[in-house]
């Protein structure tokens, strides 16, 4: 397994929790990755223009807004993005990125993102526990919910 999968690529990291954003920053980091951090929207859209910027992990609910343009903007480039959210039962979400919800250990975002920049790199996994990594597409999200709900 190489040391650092993520050396070359730039990670945009966007969560206005400072512990949290702290923790997946690190972890990228620990990958080999260049990380930019924002903690408001406003912050978030000047850095998701940058040429070199190869993913994201976006927080939904920030203290400027959603971040609902930003990965509008991103899937437009197709830059891929994780929307890592504890709001995923009210998620207006139509993009193309995953959804995994908060709380997720800072290694699963990084597994996932390595999965979505390279095909071949789908066997290497950083994880340091036994959490298991999860992809969640939205349709499962809104019928695991629609499912609770009834419950």
């Amino acid at each position: 397994m190489e040391k650092y999968p993520l050396s070359g690529h730039a990670i945009l990291v966007v969560e206005d929790e400072p512990i949290i954003a702290y923790d997946i920053a690190d972890a990228f980091e620990a990958a080999g990755a260049t990380v930019w951090t924002a903690d408001t929207l406003h912050k978030a859209m000047d850095l998701a223009g940058a040429e070199r910027l190869s993913a994201a992990v976006l927080d939904f609910g920030l203290s400027d807004g959603t971040s609902e343009a930003l990965y509008e903007c991103l899937g437009e480039r197709h830059v891929p993005y994780i929307l890592h959210t504890a709001y995923v039962h009210r998620l207006p979400y139509q993009g193309t990125g995953c959804v995994i919800p908060k709380p997720a250990n800072p290694a699963v975002l990084v597994d996932e993102v390595l999965r979505m920049l390279s095909p071949k790199l789908n066997a290497i996994s950083l994880s340091i526990s036994s959490e298991p990594s999860h992809y969640f597409d939205p349709e499962t999200l809104i019928k695991a919910q629609a499912s609770f709900d009834k419950t």
